[in-house]
């Protein structure tokens, strides 16, 4: 993945630099963890549920 971001004519070099360091964050936590932060940003409110109320 990281060399798909390397080569991608459709990405600015800073953006891939982003992505690069996001996903290197992301496979570095525990797949649990990971996903428990990843839920936590729709349980903060209407504004960001995933819930229909």
């Amino acid at each position: 993945m990281f060399e798909a971001l390397a080569s991608s004519e459709k990405l600015s070099k800073e953006d891939a630099t982003r992505w690069a360091f996001f996903l290197r964050d992301l496979v570095a936590q525990d797949p649990l963890d990971a996903q428990a932060a990843y839920s936590e940003l729709f349980d903060r409110g209407r504004a960001t549920s995933l819930l229909l109320f």
